[in-house]
């Protein structure tokens, strides 16, 4: 009679229940019909370091509102305004509206980033990432992709500078971070490139980078 192998024999990753915990909050993000095709999808969007097919973490009656909102608009949106620093929320607003998106996603990034008249571009195209992604993590994937500095590049880059850029805004408009926590994660990932480009590879399935403690 074989012996039954014991739990202490079974090597479990320390990284094994965070990864866990994303999945099973993507899961009920999402809620998707077909798990198991759903699934598939995450996990082949996560080793290619793709965005996730993740919902918005809110009601479903919004995300269905919003649901028009994908990252191939929003590519669009910052090619149309990408060189501006500043934007009115007019110019924004009517584009929004002839793309018929839906008009609450363009009051939350409004809200969320408390702007006046004239708006920052990369920051409304930075909250408008992290609408799509849902956390910080996926805001980041998202942007990356949207701003890839090399095209042929099968993992998505920018530059260090840049992503500093839209790490600490995120951080610092969502409230999760200190700037201190932020600034430590910066230095771990600098330290990992090294080249002064981050690619999504180098940060999406490293969870010792805190880039949102509530992930």
């Amino acid at each position: 009679m074989s012996q039954s192998r014991h739990d202490d024999d079974v090597f479990i990753p320390d990284t094994l229940p965070e990864f866990l915990k994303h999945y099973t909050k993507a899961v009920i993000r999402t809620q998707p019909e077909d798990l198991l095709q759903w699934s598939h999808k995450y996990f082949t969007a996560m080793v290619k370091g793709q965005p996730l097919p993740v919902c918005q973490p809110s009601d479903h009656h919004t995300l269905h509102a919003v649901r028009n909102l994908t990252p191939e608009i929003l590519r669009d949106l910052h090619s149309q305004f990408n060189g501006q620093r500043l934007v009115s929320q007019g110019a924004i607003m009517l584009t929004w509206k002839s793309l018929n998106l839906a008009e609450n996603c363009l009051t939350a990034a409004f809200t969320l980033g408390r702007f006046g008249e004239q708006v920052e571009w990369m920051k409304f195209f930075t909250l408008c990432c992290n609408y799509l992604g849902g956390n910080i993590r996926q805001a980041l994937v998202q942007a990356c992709h949207i701003l890839n500095s090399d095209p042929e590049c099968p993992d998505a880059c920018v530059s260090f500078s840049l992503f500093k850029c839209l790490y600490l805004y995120l951080a610092y408009v969502t409230n999760k971070l200190t700037l201190q926590q932020a600034e430590e994660t910066l230095s771990l990932l600098q330290q990992k490139t090294g080249n002064g480009v981050v690619r999504v590879s180098d940060f999406v399935s490293d969870y010792k980078l805190i880039l949102d403690p509530n992930q």
